[in-house]
């Protein structure tokens, strides 16, 4: 596994729908390795009677995975998809969260992977997960 580097914006990258040019929502970091080389941080000028160069090991970083990324006409098409889809489902879930389980957590890591920003959906998973962890306890 690579390294994730926080100091760095999001890299351009291929829409994971439509495949256009984007860097609008982060769905997955890039990764990086790092490795050691050699630079050279000083040397002789043309005046030296001798040529010199002071060599000093570096740490560079080289992507290995690019992130992946996607346009913010493709996120809100599927924001909008989702919403209606939790606003469909809420009651049925609620009413019975045991027998939901999988559908609510798939929805909340849904959420979480995408990063989408309804407060409602937000609020409504929630209440959900609330409601499941209550279930769970109870049985």
């Amino acid at each position: 596994m690579g390294i994730i580097r926080e100091d760095l914006s999001t890299p351009w990258g291929k829409c994971v729908d439509c495949g256009c040019g984007t860097r609008s929502h982060e769905l997955e970091p890039a990764e990086y390795e790092i490795f050691t080389t050699e630079a050279i941080v000083g040397h002789s000028d043309i005046y030296a009677s001798v040529e010199w160069e002071d060599v000093e090991d570096v740490e560079k970083y080289e992507r290995v995975m690019d992130a992946v990324v996607m346009c913010h006409k493709c996120w809100m098409a599927k924001q909008g998809k989702f919403v209606a889809f939790i606003k469909k489902r809420f009651e049925s879930w609620r009413d019975e969260p045991a027998l939901h389980v999988a559908d609510i957590k798939h929805a909340v890591n849904t959420q979480i992977y995408y990063d989408y920003d309804d407060e409602q959906t937000i609020a409504a998973l929630k209440i959900l997960a609330k409601k499941l962890k209550e279930a769970a306890l109870d049985g």
